[in-house]
């Protein structure tokens, strides 16, 4: 049963309300029974929170020691792919707060997290779903961006089934056209 610390945390997480949300969020971290990679969320929240209320030091550690702990052990395939969405959502929320850079870390680390799912089909949709949110990062030909769209790009292209696949194309075409500083929505129109 949901305690009213529970309630008050993901009340002021999902109101972006992170100042109120901090000391409940640290307060989560002293449970013995959560899971590691639930600690792992919890840290790349913390570290959004620990950002937001100018403490950026403390910030980088929480965020590195919770992808870190996402990324130790095997979980169950249907368990990474609800890791990674709740990991991606985090992103989003970084990149809101305009900590790019983070953002795109943190996507990294929910690319990791979709590998690791067994359905083909939902690790194409999730990957791509990752591409496109490191597209919106917004940093015009960023060598660190190019370089994560080029490993999820490579990702995407390691499952066998999507070889053949006719987005495929468009996925390369999308490469291409952020390399050159091109606008992506104009090659969504031509496809």
């Amino acid at each position: 049963m949901k305690g009213i610390d529970d309630d008050d945390k993901e009340l002021c997480w999902n109101n972006k309300q992170y100042k109120e949300a901090l000391p409940v969020l640290l307060k989560d971290m002293d449970r013995v029974d959560m899971d590691e990679k639930d600690r792992g969320v919890l840290q790349l929240k913390i570290g959004l929170c620990l950002m937001q209320v100018g403490r950026v030091r403390e910030s980088a550690s929480y965020i590195s020691d919770g992808i870190e702990s996402l990324k130790r052990g095997e979980p169950s395939s249907s368990r990474c792919e609800q890791l990674g969405d709740s990991v991606r959502e985090i992103a989003k929320r970084y990149r809101e707060c305009g900590q790019m850079k983070k953002a795109m870390h943190i996507l990294k680390c929910a690319a990791w997290l979709y590998q690791r799912v067994n359905d083909t089909t939902t690790v194409y949709a999730s990957l791509m779903k990752c591409l496109v949110d490191l597209r919106r990062l917004g940093v015009k030909n960023s060598p660190s961006i190019l370089k994560s769209m080029h490993d999820v790009y490579d990702a995407i292209f390691r499952i066998q089934e999507t070889r053949m696949h006719s987005q495929a194309t468009m996925i390369s075409q999308c490469m291409a056209c952020f390399y050159l500083g091109c606008a992506l929505t104009d090659v969504d129109k031509e496809n």
